[in-house]
């Protein structure tokens, strides 16, 4: 069956249920210019100094679950005062009342993390959020929903992350190809929302 590989991509104006039905449908979307640049910069303004003490990872194996030449910088709620409010934004917290509401009686924040990846990283292996909760058969129902907020432009030269559009509703052993894989170009101060059981990695 062929699959529908473009990431949905609304503006932050858009009716908000029209990014509930793609997420539904495709397992992830893009909202473009999410907050300011002004926000963006606050962000980065209070994370900057957490940023330049992070080492960047410099090898690797091609077995590593997480590549080098990268910075990961975990903790950014107890860091960044704006971070506290991206992660409580009103739309995101929309769209895991809809997505995650109907599976518990409450959600919380599973981690919080800014990563940076720098020239020659290679791609990151595809997988799921919800690979954690190996006691769920896939499909799951809904566990986990991520967001990435973009901090600069992500594009295809810089390692934009990779989404598999429909792939939450494979099964298991379904292998992506190449032409099912998307990139999630958007630019900064957009947001990316994906749930748990599609398949997506660092590009």
């Amino acid at each position: 069956m062929p699959t529908n590989t473009a990431i949905p991509v609304f503006q932050s104006s858009d009716d908000l249920n029209l990014v509930k039905e793609a997420l539904d449908e495709s397992g992830c979307a893009v909202i473009r210019n999410a907050q300011s640049l002004e926000a963006t910069q606050t962000v980065k303004g209070e994370l900057v100094e957490s940023m330049g003490e992070t080492r960047f990872q410099e090898e690797d194996s091609a077995e590593d679950f997480y590549p080098a030449k990268t910075q990961r910088l975990p903790a950014l709620i107890a860091r960044s005062k704006s971070a506290q409010r991206m992660a409580t934004h009103p739309t995101i917290q929309s769209l895991c009342e809809h997505h995650l509401g109907d599976n518990c009686e409450r959600f919380q924040l599973h981690v919080s993390a800014a990563i940076n990846i720098g020239p020659g990283a290679r791609k990151q292996v595809l997988h799921r959020e919800e690979d954690a909760f190996p006691f769920f058969e896939i499909p799951r129902p809904n566990l986990v929903i991520a967001t990435m907020w973009a901090m600069s432009d992500f594009t295809l030269s810089n390692g934009a992350t990779l989404l598999v559009p429909g792939s939450h509703r494979w099964e298991a052993d379904r292998q992506a190809t190449a032409d099912e894989i998307a990139q999630a170009e958007m630019p900064e101060g957009s947001v990316m929302i994906w749930l748990g059981g599609t398949l997506h990695a660092a590009g």
